[in-house]
This record gives C-alpha cells, structure tokens and sequence, in this order.
C-alpha cells in the first residue's frame, strides 16, 4: 500500500510540472497539440490580445460537415503587457474580410475562446504602440 501511495504521488507530481512546463513549450505553435493542451490546462491563463489580420488566410480546408470552405489565419498579437504571441483564428464557410482588420481575441494560451473586429479606438494606446502605430 505504500509503495502504491508512493507511486501514486509521483505520479501526481510528475503529472502537474507537465501541465506546467507545456505552456512554454505551446507558445507561439498553431498546431493543434498546442491547442488542446493550452485549453485543458488549468495553469494557463484568460487574456485579450490584438492583432492585424492579414491580407490572405495562412491555410484552407474543406469542411468535412457541409462541404464549405474553412479557413485559418496566423494572426501576430499584442497582450496589454506587451508580450507578442501568434495565434491561429478559424473562419467557417468564408474568408474573413480584410478591411476589418482589427481584432480582439480572447486566448487561453495558444486556445483561441472567441475573436471579434472591433476599431482601432477599441485598442489600447499601448498595445496600439508596440503594433507599431496607426493600424487603418
């Protein structure tokens, strides 16, 4: 009984400094490891970062559901703390229109929760700073 005891504290422990080393490992890496790993794990925190959308989608599929077309966009952001990550957003049936180019999105890690277009007075003065400037 002790050694299973034992075992199963180490278990435990070994289990909890993944979850903990994975988020550096995640970071910046669109893939979906990156992606499920970041969601489940409760050491990664909520934050709102800002970013461009660019001109073209990263990468296109077709949707095994209905036969559309998705697409993926690699999205360079800005947290109000200044940390810059790249995140990957998903549009379903059709590309994103790059004239709304400003977007807030709400990341667990490499996670994307929700994303939404929003103007550039919506942005912060900081995060507007390290995006190098003016946006429109």
């Amino acid at each position: 009984m002790k050694k299973m005891l034992k075992f199963l504290g180490v278990m435990i422990v070994v289990g909890v400094m993944t979850m903990f080393v994975t988020q550096f490992f995640t970071k910046n890496n669109t893939g979906m490891f990156s992606y499920v790993a970041d969601m489940a794990n409760p050491f990664v925190k909520v934050e709102d970062v800002y970013g461009k959308l660019p001109e073209k989608p990263s990468e296109s599929w077709k949707d095994a559901a209905n036969g559309g077309m998705d697409y993926g966009y690699n999205i360079d952001t800005v947290s109000e703390s200044g940390e810059k990550r790249t995140v990957q957003i998903t549009s379903f049936g059709s590309e994103l229109n790059a004239d709304d180019s400003l977007l807030k999105v709400s990341i667990k890690g490499q996670y994307v929760r929700k994303y939404e277009v929003i103007n550039q007075e919506s942005v912060p003065k900081s995060v507007l700073e390290k995006m190098g400037g003016n946006n429109e």
